[in-house]
């Protein structure tokens, strides 16, 4: 995809309200009608659609939404997730499985996935300040195509994902979410609650990090540059 049009369907997938071709033109740098030209095409292509919105003055406001065709057009990372499963199936030993449940030999799977992962990452991770930690994660979930972010309120950090790389498979299994939350806890090394989910129909997923301490600094907002 032309890579203007990509940066719009980017904006706009952080922008659960939407956005109006001035915000969208100011975002980019870009005169409006150029913006207005892309969206048009956008929109022939069935990945943004617009509402219009009046004003107390003047003509009414389109403001542009993503629609879930676009979804298809971010990152998506399924050979990744087969692979880590198959990993995960080589270390099961046969007495493992015993009397397990099917979803039970599911989360068996996930809980392995996450052994490895935080085997490989959590040593060099844990020994960091609680803010690196948080970034590193953010960081390793753009790696998968997360298009995430995160932002700290003093006792309180979000990291804020936009895109699930494996959502296919999520839309089906719950447990895929689970699994993702649990490991993250395991690499910060702190108890993390997700307070939205793309899986549940919102616009974002948003893991919350509690910190016990008010000493901890807070830090801006660290957005990604998508590519």
């Amino acid at each position: 995809m032309q890579t203007t049009r990509f940066a719009i369907l980017g904006i706009l997938k952080r922008a659960s309200d939407g956005a109006t071709i001035e915000a969208l033109a100011k975002d980019l740098g870009l005169a409006t009608m150029t913006v207005r030209q892309h969206l048009t095409i956008l929109e022939r292509d069935g990945y943004v659609t617009f509402r219009q919105v009046r004003r107390p003055l003047g003509r009414p406001r389109h403001v542009y939404t993503i629609t879930s065709a676009a979804d298809e057009v971010f990152p998506k990372n399924y050979a990744l997730l087969t692979e880590r499963i198959l990993d995960a199936v080589r270390t099961l030993e046969a007495n493992e499985l015993t009397g397990l449940t099917n979803e039970a030999k599911v989360g068996l799977i996930f809980q392995k996935m996450a052994d490895g992962l935080a085997a490989e990452h959590a040593p060099r991770l844990l020994a960091r300040p609680l803010h690196e930690r948080i970034e590193a994660v953010t960081a390793l979930l753009n790696q998968e195509g997360a298009i995430s972010e995160w932002e700290g309120y003093g006792e309180r950090y979000e990291i804020r994902s936009f895109n699930c790389p494996y959502q296919r498979v999520a839309e089906t299994n719950q447990q895929l979410c689970d699994w993702h939350r649990r490991l993250l806890e395991r690499l910060i090394g702190q108890p993390i609650r997700l307070e939205r989910c793309l899986m549940s129909g919102e616009s974002m997923d948003t893991y919350v990090v509690q910190v016990p301490s008010a000493q901890v600094l807070t830090y801006p907002l660290a957005d990604v540059e998508m590519s």
